[in-house]
Order: structure tokens, then sequence, then C-alpha cells
């Protein structure tokens, strides 16, 4: 019977020991996994903004050939934006935190002097290593989102919108693709000859 009895006891030790072991095991796990979470959201909240984005006329481009691999004969401002004026460009303007969006063929010089335009504030900013998201309203309260992603280091930027992108004035004709006009001058640009729109 004591032999039964010490049995016990040192059966119940050893499960009682295995299940601290596995608590400790656990918390150890948690809290490894919560400091990884932390540095990933300082790492983030580290990120800097892609400064060739702000402050600065984008142009929308479009693909002239597929096949191409030197993205200044791949990208170009095509009839429609060139000729036609039915394209948009986009001014992130992040001194005042605005948003706006007018006409590219438009000669004032954003943000002020524009004939058309659309102005939205802007209420945050994400970024990572090679995406931009600005998220803004207009007056109406109604929300845009611009997220632009980096083509390969081209300075070239791929668009999506978050939103009702306004076409009022601006334009109908909505370019995939983005490039700051100080990056424009290595690509082409339709040569609308005689034709005045």
């Amino acid at each position: 019977m004591k032999k039964s009895l010490i049995l016990i006891v040192i059966f119940s030790i050893v499960i009682l020991g295995c299940k601290e072991a596995n608590k400790q095991s656990e918390k150890e796990i948690i809290k490894k996994d919560i400091i990884k979470k932390d540095i990933d959201v300082k790492k983030i909240a580290k990120k800097e903004i892609p400064k060739d984005l702000l402050n600065q006329k984008l142009v929308g481009l479009v693909i002239k050939n597929t096949k191409e691999t030197d993205v200044n004969k791949k990208y170009w401002v095509d009839f429609a934006a060139s000729c036609m004026c039915d394209s948009p460009s986009i001014y992130i303007n992040k001194k005042t935190n605005k948003l706006i969006i007018f006409n590219y063929c438009d000669n004032g010089t954003p943000p002020n002097n524009l004939e058309q335009s659309f102005e939205y504030v802007i209420y945050k900013f994400e970024s990572d290593d090679k995406d931009l998201s600005v998220f803004s309203k207009d007056e109406n309260d109604n929300d845009l989102v611009l997220i632009f992603s980096e083509i390969s280091n081209s300075k070239i930027y791929n668009l999506k919108v978050i939103g009702k992108f306004p076409n009022d004035y601006v334009g109908n004709t909505l370019n995939k693709f983005f490039i700051t006009k100080s990056n424009l001058k290595n690509l082409k640009k339709e040569d609308c000859g005689g034709f005045d729109g």
C-alpha cells in the first residue's frame, strides 16, 4: 500500500511538473510573439513616404508596347491624355494634406491656378517598401483611397483606387499607371500634329 501511495505521489509530481513546464513554454512563446509583432509595427511606422510622389504633378500613362522591357519605351502619354485632354492628373500636397485631381492639359501650376479641380483632405498616409496609400475625404465626407505601387524601381506607379474617382471636367480616362512630371522627360508623348481637340 505504501508503495502504491508513493507511486501515486511521484506520478502526480511528474504530471504537475510537466504542466508547469508547458505553461512556462506557452508564456515564453506568447511573449516572443508579442515582442515580434511590436518590432514589426515599429518597422512599418518608420517607413518613409516615397517623396517623389509628393508635391509634384502626377501624370497618367498607358502601356505602348507590352513586349518592351525598357520602361522608357514601354509606357507613354497617349492620345487621350495628350491630345483629347481626357485624362486626370493628381497632386498630393503634403504641406497642406490635400489631394488634388485635375485635368492633364490644365496649364495651371498645382496646387493653385487650376481651371477645374477636385480637392480632398488627406487624413492618413500608409507606406511600406513599394506602396503608398493616401486616405482622403471630399467635402461631402466621401472616402477616396489611392494606392500607388512602384513597378520595379522604375519611378512608374501602378494606381489602385478605392472609392469614386471624379471625372467631371478632369477627364474620363483614368490611367492605371502614373509618373511624376519631372520623370516624364524620359518617356514619349503622343504627337497631336494638327489635332486641336
